[in-house]
């Protein structure tokens, strides 16, 4: 049985204030099955991304700083000389932490469709194809019903979770 932690989402903040509500999504995100040291309370724990902190939310102790931050990373060619307007690219390739080899793969610049598809089925082991092909499903219904980002990461928990324990996807 999983205990559900609390969530920042659903605050107290009023439906007018809806910027400080974005930036509280955008900045924090909660923390899973941990437990505060001082007030023991468990499921309150919340990582403050654009600090690099986790803040327990009952009693306001700093449960652990300097924390890096898993988010990808974004950059800016503003100042190539080519664009005139802001131009953020994202670094890198978004990795997703329920895949087994959690690894990055060669990214192609107008080349087939074809090509692509081969070099990803050769470069990932046959678990995460299945995984990927189930992630892909459930971001599908997420998007479609509106649902927010956390209830797709819960649901590729599940799903991993049952392919660990040989339930298949």
């Amino acid at each position: 049985m999983y205990e559900v932690p609390f969530v920042l989402y659903h605050s107290n903040v009023s439906n007018e204030n809806n910027n400080v509500r974005r930036k509280m999504l955008r900045n924090f995100r909660n923390s899973r099955n941990t437990t505060c040291p001082d007030c023991k309370e468990k499921g309150i724990i919340i990582c403050d991304t654009s600090e690099g902190t986790q803040i327990c939310n009952g009693c306001g102790m700093v449960v652990e700083s300097k924390i890096l931050s898993e988010e990808q990373e974004w950059r800016n060619f503003q100042n190539d000389g080519q664009s005139k307007n802001t131009d953020r690219n994202r670094v890198g390739e978004v990795s997703d932490i329920w895949l087994e080899n959690n690894l990055t793969s060669t990214t192609f610049i107008k080349s087939s469709k074809k090509l692509q598809h081969l070099n990803m089925m050769t470069q990932i082991n046959k678990n995460d194809q299945t995984l990927i092909s189930a992630f892909n499903i459930l971001k599908l219904i997420c998007d479609t019903f509106f649902l927010r980002s956390n209830v797709i990461e819960r649901a590729k928990e599940i799903t991993k979770e049952l392919q660990v324990r040989g339930g298949g996807t």
